[in-house]
């Protein structure tokens, strides 16, 4: 027999969200979160003056487009599995991918680093 809050426990947050709020699409709770998103980092960054930690991003956003043509010609991942499957290897296979998938993301942004240092930008 169920317990009344049983199926509440391993409903996915997503899924509570949409119980919550039954009227509103996924496309229309996305867009309300992309745009609070959105507000909050125009606040943080532009209103209150906080930049420093926002360095990440500003490097991937300068060669943006860069680093989407560059996914179709460079394979980072298989780039990342010879650069750091040594350090990763002796951790549980079920990790494999996430450290991989973590090295792609470095090794990607490094070469952007390298292109923001040499002041190279792609501008359309």
């Amino acid at each position: 027999m169920k317990k009344h809050g049983a199926d509440k426990r391993r409903t996915a947050p997503a899924a509570r969200l949409a119980q919550i709020t039954p009227g509103i699409g996924r496309g229309h709770r996305t867009a309300g979160l992309a745009f609070c998103s959105l507000v909050l980092f125009y606040w943080i960054i532009d209103v209150l003056g906080f930049v420093r930690w926002s360095f990440f991003f500003r490097v991937i956003g300068m060669n943006s487009l860069v680093m989407y043509l560059a996914y179709r010609f460079i394979d980072f991942g298989e780039t990342s599995r010879l650069l750091f499957s040594g350090i990763y290897g002796h951790l549980a296979a079920d990790w494999h991918g996430v450290f991989n998938a973590l090295g792609g993301l470095l090794v990607a942004w490094l070469f952007l680093y390298f292109l923001w240092r040499k002041q190279v930008f792609v501008k359309v």
